[in-house]
C-alpha cells in the first residue's frame, strides 16, 4: 500500500506526540518505519520548515519520504495535487482529516482515512492487536443534507 500522509495532521491525531514538540516529524518517521508493513510505502507532507523556505525539501528515510512544502504552498495543496497522479487507485490510500483532501480523493476515487483512525490502526497494529475500526459518524450538516436529498414529499390518493 502507499500511503500518502498530511504530516501534521496525523502529528495532531497522534497522543504521544505534541504539535510543539521539535523532534515531531522525526518521531513520526520512525513510528511510522515501525509501524507499517514492509511491503508499504508511505509519504509524509508537510508545510514548510522555515518561514522563508522557498525551495521546501524532501528527505527518505528507508520507505518513508518525507515532503516539506515551499513557503506559500500548503501541504493540502500538495497532496491534492498529487493525487491526481495515482492509476492504480487500490494501492493508494490517504491520509488527512481535512475535509477538502478528503473531497478530494472522493472525486478521483481514491480511498481517504482520516488520521485519527489511520492512529489506530497503526496502535493497534504496533502493539499486536486486532482492531475493529467503527466508521465516523456523520456531522448533523451532514446528516440534514442527505436526508433533504433523500426526503420526498409523498401525496397519496385518496
Amino acid at each position: 500500500m502507499i500511503y500518502l500522509i498530511d504530516g501534521y495532521n496525523l502529528i495532531g491525531a497522534w497522543h504521544s506526540v505534541h504539535l510543539r514538540d521539535p523532534e515531531k516529524e522525526k518521531k513520526m518517521v520512525f513510528f511510522l518505519q515501525r509501524s507499517l508493513r514492509a511491503a508499504d510505502s508511505a509519504t509524509l507532507y508537510f508545510d514548510g520548515r522555515r518561514r522563508f523556505d522557498t525551495l521546501g525539501g524532501r528527505e527518505t528515510h528507508g520507505a518513508i519520504s518525507v515532503v516539506y512544502t515551499p513557503t506559500g504552498i500548503s501541504a493540502d495543496a500538495v497532496i491534492q495535487h498529487v493525487m491526481g497522479g495515482y492509476k492504480q487507485k487500490k494501492s493508494v490510500q490517504i491520509v488527512s482529516s481535512d475535509r477538502e483532501i478528503q473531497k478530494t480523493a472522493r472525486e478521483l476515487r481514491l480511498t481517504c482515512i482520516s488520521s485519527d483512525v489511520f492512529m489506530k490502526v497503526l496502535y493497534a497494529g504496533f502493539h499486536g492487536e486486532d482492531v475493529y475500526v467503527k466508521p465516523e459518524a456523520m456531522s448533523s450538516q451532514e446528516f440534514c443534507y442527505w436526508e433533504s436529498c433523500f426526503q420526498k414529499k409523498v401525496i397519496l390518493p385518496k
